[in-house]
């Protein structure tokens, strides 16, 4: 305690343990550039309470903070005067007895470090998430356990795995054209928030991926087939077409003369597999193949035409019967539906169609022609 009383021009003390009573035992104010942020603060060792108390005081003598040192609190006992060696390490001896009793070498702790501050990685496109795209270490000096973490514009593309060693896994699918390269900071931390860090550039290779020809309409005799061709390199160029036909999808013959993207199949292609080849130019090169084959061979689908026989009608009054067939048996269920639409000069007041297609035309009606009737195939 200070008695300011009895002396009052004594300094006021910046520091009470209270009445728990440490036993001090002296302090050296901690110099040199390797102890960092504790440069200038005040370290002071305790015979009862066991422990190194490092101090931080302003410029002006106030107290801004107190850490025990927990490498050395309560480990080695009763500890004496630290002093400052010549190679700037703190040095304390213990007060034991009983050949119980060491001098201790204090030094500050070292930070990890990695061996790069940059590093510039490659993965290849299509990728798939979880792949492991580095492996990182850093060292530290202490021999402390490290923890790693991700930072940096991209780092929700990707995550990171502690231990030993920091392991960098993507968290999405790599594309070359949509994006080319990623940017990361692993950070390495010791348990005293002492760090490093490395940037890592994350660079898409671009793989030769191969294009797709895809067919469009049906493999029937008269039917047009369409072949488009899309490629992920980039827009195809310089596209050569050429048709061929197999009864076994295996031993194929050319067709002569079909070489653009469209061909119609002939009675001489029934039973056949078609197959179309795109020779083309993208994004890595000439000499790009990509073909597809029909999923059936062809066939002769016979279309079966709806026949009207048309009737008259006598003037004032009579009756007449429109009759509707197929040209031949069809393979599908046909529905005709009958419907009435007046032909000018005629008008839709003229005639009315009843729920059993009766058609009935008003009298006084004379000189126009009765009704067109619609019809449809499905």
């Amino acid at each position: 305690m200070t008695d300011l009383v009895e002396f009052p021009n004594a300094i006021e003390a910046k520091w009470s343990s209270g009445n728990e009573t440490l036993a001090t035992s002296g302090g050296i104010f901690l110099e040199g550039d390797d102890w960092d942020e504790w440069e200038g603060r005040l370290a002071v060792a305790t015979l009862k309470n066991r422990s190194l108390r490092v101090f931080e005081f302003t410029g002006d003598g106030d107290l801004v903070s107190e850490v025990v040192v927990p490498e050395l609190d309560d480990k080695y006992g009763r500890l004496r005067t630290p002093m400052l060696g010549p190679d700037g390490a703190l040095y304390l001896t213990t007060s034991n007895g009983d050949g119980k009793d060491w001098i201790l070498r204090v030094v500050p702790s070292q930070p990890p470090a990695f061996p790069a501050e940059n590093q510039t990685l490659q993965v290849a496109e299509n990728s798939s998430s979880a792949t492991v795209i580095a492996t990182v270490t850093a060292i530290d000096p202490d021999g402390d356990p490290l923890t790693y973490a991700l930072s940096g514009p991209d780092a929700a593309a990707f995550s990171i795995a502690g231990g030993a060693v920091g392991q960098v896994r993507a968290n999405v699918a790599f594309d070359y054209e949509a994006r080319r390269s990623y940017e990361v900071i692993v950070t390495a931390s010791d348990p005293y928030d002492l760090s490093d860090g490395i940037a890592l550039t994350i660079a898409v290779t671009n793989v030769d991926e191969a294009g797709t020809v895809t067919l469009s309409g049906r493999a029937d005799v008269d039917q047009e087939l369409t072949a488009m061709l899309s490629d992920p390199d980039g827009r195809p160029s310089g596209i050569t077409w050429q048709w061929a036909r197999s009864n076994n999808r295996s031993d194929w013959t050319v067709i002569a003369g079909e070489a653009s993207e469209r061909y119609t199949p002939v009675a001489g292609d029934v039973g056949s597999y078609l197959r179309v080849t795109a020779t083309y130019t993208d994004g890595h090169g000439p000499g790009k193949i990509s073909q597809a084959v029909t999923a059936q061979p062809v066939r002769i689908t016979w279309v079966a035409h709806l026949v009207l026989t048309p009737a008259s009608i006598r003037e004032n009054g009579g009756s007449g019967t429109i009759t509707a067939r197929l040209s031949r048996t069809s393979s599908e269920t046909t529905t005709v539906v009958v419907a009435a639409t007046p032909v000018s000069p005629a008008v839709a007041g003229d005639f009315r169609l009843s729920a059993n297609k009766t058609l009935t035309i008003d009298a006084g009606q004379t000189n126009r022609e009765d009704s067109d009737h619609g019809h449809s195939r499905s």
